[in-house]
């Protein structure tokens, strides 16, 4: 089939030029390749609903009213109460929180906070019984649908970052919490040494509350973010201050148990 006769997946109009995804040929206008968030300069993951593995995007075409409008709605939903989802929503909800958080990600990167280019974002999903994920990732049997978690993974120079998502069950008396923690590495001025810097990416505010009460999240950290996805003001000051763009992740999970949070694990 000739460019001629090709059509663009988003417009279903005829395209002369098209940008075709390096997956599996759909093709696009470049401006309705744009429009939908793919990048245009990095090839096109358009299959991710069929697919469902990896999504490529770039946030270079976003506006400053598009990066305002994707926070507020990313924090919205991480906000929202797990008791209120719906297990037959569980696809859908995932792809949507896969692209705010990549969208967000790359905002960050744009600003040169920690590198220029990223190597993708992969969906780890248990297909076959998603109900047994617990938030570390392992399969019980015996949990009978009581924890049920996702986890995003976004992967840039051999650096992963994993937000996790799940439902809890309130009868258990138990709750879990999630929070993502990058730890970039900028220069001291004095000994001209790199120094790690944590930032919280996304966590709800009692997460916030029992890392400020943890000795070891404050100092010699900074924490930028008080509320649950980093802000723009706080991307300025890092970006003044991170010299030395690496970066690694921890992930910090909090337990309620009997009402009082805790951690119960942190990985690097």
């Amino acid at each position: 089939m000739s460019s001629q006769e090709l059509k663009c997946r988003s417009c279903k109009k005829k395209v002369v030029s098209p940008v075709m995804c390096m997956n599996c040929n759909i093709t696009f206008h470049p401006s309705c390749a744009v429009q939908a968030g793919y990048s245009k300069d990095a090839g096109i993951v358009c299959c991710r609903q069929e697919v469902g593995t990896v999504t490529r995007m770039s946030a270079s075409s976003l506006s400053s009213s598009d990066i305002d409008a994707i926070i507020t709605q990313l924090s919205d939903v991480l906000q929202v109460q797990f008791g209120k989802f719906k297990r037959e929503m569980r696809n859908e909800y995932f792809e949507q929180i896969a692209t705010l958080t990549w969208k967000v990600t790359e905002l960050a990167l744009q600003h040169e906070v920690y590198v220029k280019d990223i190597a993708e974002m992969k969906m780890a999903v248990d297909t076959s019984r998603p109900e047994n994920i617990d938030l570390r990732g392992k399969i019980d049997n015996n949990v009978g649908g009581c924890h049920s978690a996702q986890e995003l993974t976004i992967e840039f120079h051999g650096v992963e970052i994993s937000c996790f998502l799940m439902w809890r069950n309130l009868e258990l008396g138990v709750e879990e919490e999630y929070a993502t923690v990058l730890t970039v590495l900028r220069l001291d001025k004095k000994s001209s040494k790199p120094r790690p810097m944590k930032v919280i990416t996304a966590c709800s505010e009692v997460v916030l509350e029992v890392l400020k009460r943890n000795k070891r999240m404050v100092k010699p950290y900074r924490m930028y973010n008080d509320r649950t996805v980093l802000q723009r003001e706080h991307l300025t000051k890092l970006r003044n201050e991170v010299t030395e763009k690496e970066a690694k992740c921890e992930i910090v999970v909090i337990r309620h148990i009997n009402g009082q949070p805790r951690i119960v694990q942190s990985k690097n």
